[in-house]
């Protein structure tokens, strides 16, 4: 093997080449710290913007945020109403007050008696 051929399997030489090569196209793993923090600012801006456009057009983004406060929503009103799926939501919001046996009757009671606030937007 010639030293170019040597140079060409060398790993320190290889990731140079290919932060080189990244640096050309301008990619995100040739980022410096600062660029890369930037970056992710500007990438968060956008984000919030493009789903403050989404909720005013009537429409959110399907976002992990929007998505609980649906399923919140869904699951006061399966409440209030006596629902399909009452008892599963009495029997979740049970294992999360572990400890206080009243906890289920008196989500309930709040939710048939509307003092659940809605969360974020309202739903049909």
């Amino acid at each position: 093997m010639t030293e170019t051929d040597m140079k060409a399997l060398d790993p320190a030489a290889l990731y140079s080449a290919y932060l080189e090569r990244a640096r050309e196209r301008g990619e995100y793993h040739a980022l410096t710290d600062e660029q890369r923090a930037a970056y992710h600012d500007r990438k968060a801006r956008e984000s919030r913007e493009r789903r403050k456009a989404s909720k005013a057009a009537g429409s959110p983004e399907l976002v992990t945020s929007e998505i609980m406060a649906a399923l919140a929503n869904a699951s006061a009103r399966i409440l209030a109403e006596g629902g399909p799926g009452a008892d599963i939501v009495r029997e979740v919001v049970a294992a999360h007050f572990p400890g206080r046996a009243a906890a289920a009757s008196h989500v309930e009671a709040l939710a048939r008696l509307g003092k659940l606030r809605r969360r974020r937007r309202k739903t049909t």
